[in-house]
């Protein structure tokens, strides 16, 4: 999700304000204004409030109910790449209205490789369309399919199921059923892991 001072910063290039003007306009220091933007410095609430106000933007405060962003998600899988965090992503995207999961999925989340990003984008898209939602332009820029088709390691290969239409067009092989919570099916892939540790 975009902070504020993010969408203070593509307000003002949209509007053609200069920062120099947003600095008279709030009384914030152009220099300030500066590193607020380029996330050198972190303000205070007030800071994007009065920031906000002077380019006719509205805070919105959004209760997550400990849901993650993509980005969130994004930072998880490339800190501990493994099935389940698609799964907790779906999760997350399916159980909220279409708008509170636009919102989550709004900022582009960072790479981690190209099968997890094809992976990333496509459980994006087939829940947003599940919600009738539309897609951030993200989405469409990482729209490219895999070169050979991918199943993610940890993921049991089941051969019920349907690949939905957005994974399969990134040759992402990962069916619904996988990205189901399901504790039989996780306390599966646990047990999977913990014996081929053991070998």
């Amino acid at each position: 999700m975009l902070s504020i001072t993010d969408q203070s910063f593509l307000e003002r290039r949209r509007s053609g304000i200069s920062k120099a003007r947003v600095a008279e306009m709030t009384g914030v220091a152009a220099s300030n204004v500066s590193a607020h933007e380029s996330g050198a410095r972190r303000p205070t609430i007030a800071t994007p409030e009065t920031m906000a106000d002077a380019l006719d933007l509205r805070l919105l405060a959004l209760n997550l109910r400990s849901r993650r962003t993509v980005l969130g998600h994004s930072d998880a899988v490339r800190r501990q790449p493994d099935f389940l965090g698609l799964r907790r992503l779906r999760r997350d995207l399916s159980s909220v209205d279409p708008a509170t999961a636009v919102l989550l999925a709004f900022t582009a989340p960072k790479h981690v490789s190209p099968e997890w990003d094809a992976a990333i984008a496509g459980v994006v898209e087939w829940c947003l369309e599940n919600h009738n939602a539309p897609l951030p332009r993200w989405v469409s820029s990482w729209g490219f399919s895999l070169d050979t088709p991918w199943h993610p390691e940890g993921t049991c290969e089941l051969t019920d199921g349907v690949i939905p239409g957005p994974l399969r067009r990134r040759n992402v092989f990962v069916t619904d059923v996988e990205l189901k919570d399901d504790p039989q099916l996780e306390d599966r892939f646990w047990s999977d892991h913990l014996a081929e540790s053991d070998l």
